[in-house]
């Protein structure tokens, strides 16, 4: 597998390279280019060090995939579900996200959340019609198939399935109208039942494709079961299970048992039933397909019953407990015939048990179509509760079913009115009233709009792209709301049951709408507003009873919004108190934090110890390593010779997450190249001539800690390349050594060099630079600086001179020659000639002890510059008080820019001041 893997990742580079925006493409191709488990190791490598945004949604789109192939569908989720919240992606890859995401809901038996990611995916599309168009509309209609809406689903059927013959998809063509077969069954349109299949079974054999034909077969045979055929039923199931076991589709073994165990139990051929009804329990368990796997049970648990097995029982139990757990609907498809089986093996022990069950299988047979396999066990089901002495509640079926949806539609709206009831966030309670509207009528977009100071607001919004006002209809929904206030009740147009007219409600006929529905959201006479819903794909089927449930539903959620409006209101007035109560005690606060953070920022940093100085620039330096300290970023610090790069270095690592570990300093420039991999990586023994031993490199002794690499811009080019590979893989191999060692190094590089520059010039390389470059610190040369040379001084000189002072008259002359100095050599220069008077003035300091050039170039014996305008030695007191004097002068008399000058807190210049005896009054500026 290690080998394939690296070529399958390699396959699927250049596959994206190739593909661009086509996600659906990639995805399908590459599913066939090898093994899921390698394939997912392939993708797991690529996707490692992926920054492009599409391709990275591709992979996990892809692996996505592949766990629903293996009917892992946590893991898929987990694979699409980042997609969907990707940004910077075409709307054509977020759709595919959607619609792989509604599939996989759909398959765990979520159809609420599955439907609203294929109505965004919808959305997504434009209504352009490509694979993934037709994709979503088939999911679409199979959620409104399992919600009970087979007219809808119908049409979104035959929809996805002429989008399919006109694109020449014809597996996809294939399935919708396998699917329609179904829904026209269910609808008791049994006589076109066959011509929907005859018409996939055609395309399949035309295009010679087995598993399409298999799977028209399965859906014959089901059709043929249904129709109390079931010798016709077998005859095509067996024919789907041949083609399947030739192309070894395992998945599909437990459907082609299951159908193989129904037909033989309804030919009484129990042993075959028991035996294929084993098989695909074993099947299901194997791929966890928990609907097959309740089917499975609920089958062996009827022919055990008819055997008098006592295990019938227990898998009757576990077929229902199955359903429900798989299911999030209260009533999944196909529990009610379990519950009737069930009911009737507990019939002989237990009347009352059984009773329950029965009871619960006729109010969900009463809501199920009028076909003729409901009829019959609902029949079973009232002829069984009258031989346990209960009579049914209603002998006309056509009122019971009334009856069963009226409390269905009750039972609906008390929780809608429960859950609006608990919200008094107005924006909560908007989004529950838009998804509740838009789950009930199947429609695909929404939204709440509002009348505000005579302007039309909208407010929530479900599966509009960008800004509704430039919707290509956005005049025909202006119309349809103006027509629903102007008559103060709702207004369809377009539905099913109008036949699609527009013009019967006197709303212009738009081009890109099937079916608007407004309802006005009215308090007695007063109008709070309006919910738009519409349907661009297919004509949303609007029952009277649908039209009038949605009008209570409104009215209700009208209420919810005043009530919300009010208690917005409210808060909104507390807010203002509060605010108005805290202010001052927030401002004062506020004030005195300031002041606070602006003296911690004048004090020396102690966890900074070794790095001196207190000026603007070095605070700045400060602040940035409060940053970076905490983190694994790589840092790169710029700056000249000297100005103490790895003081930066040890302080990021020493006051950081690593402390504990090493710190490992190499120069770049100290080491000749030949010698450079061996030090950083290590050799084995033998690698070459002169190698006796094995030899651990620097970054394997920084494991754990922190490497600093100084002068990385002496790096060759090969060396560079060697980097970047350790960089990204986190690993390193020893000279002579085939196998690679994980490392954890956190990389501190510094450079006197300009990186952005050696890049352009080619002599770096540019990927290393952005790999190094995360976390820039420049450190400033002491010449921009030279404030903080009066703390350096102080340090240096306890640090070679501990027990000797430098004499008071002596200070003020050697502080005036260091500041007149450019520095060329930085903090180091100064730490060597504060070093040389400390160690050639053990019999007394003398300023002439300086270096010869640091003399002449300071200007010393020549008029000072700057606050040193006399020839008289200074004290470190006059200093100051000149100091100060300047800054008040060039401050034109402000003490907070004199202080800002300065860089101390304004109350510590009125206490200079005292100190020294200084006078507003006396300062003279312009």
């Amino acid at each position: 597998m290690r080998k394939k893997v690296p070529r399958i990742k390699s396959e699927l580079s250049v596959a994206l390279d190739v593909a661009g925006s086509d996600v659906f493409s990639f995805v399908q191709d590459s599913l066939e280019i090898a093994k899921p488990d390698i394939l997912l190791k392939a993708v797991r490598q690529e996707l490692k060090n992926q920054k492009d945004a599409v391709k990275e949604a591709a992979l996990h789109l892809l692996a996505a995939q592949v766990y629903i192939d293996k009917a892992n569908y946590v893991d898929a989720a987990k694979e699409v579900l980042p997609v969907t919240e990707m940004e910077n992606i075409p709307n054509k890859v977020l759709a595919y996200a959607y619609s792989t995401a509604a599939g996989i809901y759909a398959r765990q038996g979520d159809f609420v959340r599955a439907e609203k990611f294929c109505k965004t995916g919808l959305a997504l599309t434009e209504e352009s019609e490509d694979k993934i168009f037709v994709q979503l509309v088939n999911t679409t209609a199979n959620i409104h198939y399992f919600h009970g809406r087979f007219t809808l689903a119908l049409e979104y059927y035959d929809i996805s399935a002429g989008a399919a013959r006109k694109l020449g998809l014809t597996d996809r063509a294939v399935i919708s109208l396998s699917n329609s077969a179904l829904a026209l069954s269910l609808l008791g349109r049994t006589d076109e039942v066959i011509t929907r299949l005859e018409e996939a079974r055609e395309l399949s054999q035309k295009a010679g494709d087995k598993r399409l034909i298999a799977q028209v077969a399965l859906f014959t045979g089901d059709h043929y079961r249904n129709q109390g055929e079931p010798e016709r039923a077998l005859n095509e199931t067996s024919e789907a299970l041949a083609f399947y076991e030739q192309l070894g589709d395992r998945i599909r073994f437990v459907e082609c048992h299951l159908e193989i165990a129904r037909n033989s139990f309804a030919m009484k051929e129990l042993d075959r039933a028991v035996e294929h009804a084993v098989k695909c329990l074993e099947y299901a368990e194997e791929f966890n397909q928990k609907i097959h796997i309740s089917s499975a049970c609920g089958l062996i648990g009827v022919i055990y019953a008819s055997r008098g097995n006592p295990e019938a029982e227990s898998y009757l139990k576990r077929s229902i407990d199955t359903i429900r757990a798989w299911s999030s609907t209260a009533e999944p498809e196909g529990i009610e015939f379990w519950l009737l089986e069930y009911g009737r093996l507990l019939m002989p022990k237990d009347k009352e048990k059984a009773s329950k069950y029965i009871r619960e299988a006729v109010v969900i047979l009463k809501k199920r179509p009028s076909i003729d396999q409901v009829k019959r066990k609902l029949k079973e089901a009232q002829k069984m509760l009258q031989e346990i002495g209960i009579e049914p509640e209603a002998t006309d079926e056509a009122a019971s079913g009334e009856q069963e949806k009226s409390s269905e539609n009750l039972s609906k709206a008390l929780e809608i009115s429960k859950a609006l009831n608990s919200e008094t966030g107005m924006q909560n309670v908007l989004n529950l009233i838009l998804d509740a509207a838009l789950e009930i009528s199947g429609a695909e977009r929404g939204f709440i709009v509002f009348l505000e100071n005579g302007v039309w607001k909208t407010t929530v919004s479900r599966n509009f792209l960008g800004d509704i006002t430039e919707d290509p209809e956005y005049s025909v929904i202006q119309e349809s709301i103006l027509r629903a206030l102007e008559l103060k009740k709702p207004v369809l147009a377009g539905s099913a049951r109008t036949s699609g007219k527009f013009e019967s409600v006197g709303i212009s006929k738009p081009e890109n709408v099937r079916t608007a529905l407004v309802f006005p959201l009215r308090v007695g006479q007063s109008n709070q507003g309006c919910i738009y819903l519409d349907s661009r794909i297919a004509a949303m089927d609007i029952s009277p009873d649908l039209e009038d449930f949605m009008t209570v539903i409104m009215e209700h959620a009208a209420l919810a919004i005043a009530k919300a409006s009010q208690y917005e209101l409210v808060r909104g007035l507390s807010e203002k108190l509060e605010h108005k109560v805290e202010r001052q005690s927030m401002e004062l606060k506020r004030t005195r934090s300031e002041l606070e953070k602006k003296q911690q920022e004048l004090e020396l940093r102690n966890h900074y110890k070794n790095i001196i100085g207190k000026s603007p620039k070095m605070r700045e330096i400060f602040g940035l390593l409060d940053e970076v300290v905490d983190n694994n970023l790589p840092v790169c610090i710029g700056g000249e010779s000297g100005t103490g790069k790895e003081l930066i270095a040890k302080a990021i690592h020493y006051s950081g997450l690593r402390k504990k570990k090493n710190f490992i300093a190499i120069n770049c420039a100290a080491i000749p190249e030949t010698l450079m991999e061996s030090e950083l990586f290590g050799h084995e023994k033998g690698a070459f001539t002169g190698a006796d031993r094995r030899k651990t490199g620097i970054f394997e002794l920084a494991d754990g800690g922190t490497l600093f690499l100084d002068e990385i811009g002496n790096m060759s080019m090969a060396m560079q390349q060697k980097l970047l590979r350790v960089v990204q893989e986190s690993e390193i191999r020893r000279i002579g050594s085939a196998t690679p060692v994980r490392i954890d190094v956190r990389i501190v590089s510094a450079t006197n060099r300009n990186l952005s520059d050696l890049v352009a010039e080619g002599t770096f390389r540019e990927d290393l630079f952005y790999r190094l470059n995360v976390l820039p610190i420049t450190i400033p040369p002491l010449r921009e600086r030279k404030e903080d040379i009066p703390l350096l001084v102080d340090f240096f000189w306890k640090k070679y001179s501990p027990h000797m002072e430098i004499p008071p008259d002596s200070i003020g002359e050697l502080l005036r020659l260091l500041m007149d100095y450019d520095w060329p050599g930085n903090v180091r220069e100064l730490e060597n000639e504060i070093n040389r008077l400390a160690s050639l003035g053990r019999d007394g300091f003398n300023i002439e002890y300086l270096s010869k050039h640091f003399l002449e170039e300071s200007g010393r014996g020549g008029k000072p510059a700057g606050i040193f305008l006399s020839e008289e030695n200074l004290t470190l007191s006059e200093i100051e008080r000149r100091c100060i004097i300047i800054a008040l002068e060039n401050g034109k008399g402000n003490k907070t820019k004199a202080a800002r000058l300065l860089g101390i807190p304004r109350a510590t210049i009125d206490s200079k001041m005292r100190k020294h005896n200084i006078k507003l009054a006396e300062i003279i500026y312009d």
